[in-house]
């Protein structure tokens, strides 16, 4: 896992974001929306996060057979770690995440996919210049859960670092 340093890995992390999320913008006939996380790490005591949800594939939303069918989606999100944390645990996580969604009932459908994550790691008491000494690193992570077509849903994420079980919701989703 390599280190980022310096203000201009930050904006390049910003700028990449940037353009994940103008190429992901879909048309109007998509499913979309922002949503509110949480959960618990088996290290960590939790986080809490948000997320917006895109949906990548270009299908027609009168199509019957999009049941059946698999479905892109793209997941940008920010979680915070809660509670006093070890200086190897991050503390803020950004992730990007791509997965395929395909339905297993009428009205829910399970996942998997994987992503970018950057952590930000706060270095124990350090201190530089009277801020708190941090780094961010950046990793692969993989997801995998089951989601309800009205905005619900339940995961599991490894990491290089943690690996978290959450539930969730997501504002906006179609209703079929």
């Amino acid at each position: 896992m390599s280190m980022l340093t310096g203000t201009s890995s930050l904006r390049a992390c910003g700028i990449g974001l940037g353009l994940l999320a103008a190429l992901a913008v879909p048309d109007q006939a998509s499913a979309q929306g922002p949503g509110l996380r949480a959960g618990v790490g088996l290290v960590s005591p939790g986080f809490v996060g948000a997320h917006y949800d895109v949906r990548m594939d270009q299908s027609d939303s009168t199509d019957q057979s999009h049941h059946r069918k698999r479905e892109l989606w793209f997941r940008p999100s920010v979680e915070y770690m809660l509670g006093d944390q070890d200086e190897w645990l991050p503390r803020t996580m950004v992730n990007l995440e791509f997965r395929i969604q395909r339905p297993i009932a009428s009205n829910w459908a399970r996942y998997a996919g994987t992503g970018l994550t950057i952590s930000k790691y706060r270095h124990g008491q350090a201190y530089r210049f009277g801020m708190p000494e941090t780094s961010w690193h950046k990793g692969i992570e993989f997801v995998t859960g089951v989601a309800s077509r009205k905005g619900t849903f339940i995961e599991a994420k490894f990491d290089p670092s943690v690996i978290k079980f959450g539930i969730g919701y997501t504002f906006g989703r179609r209703q079929d």
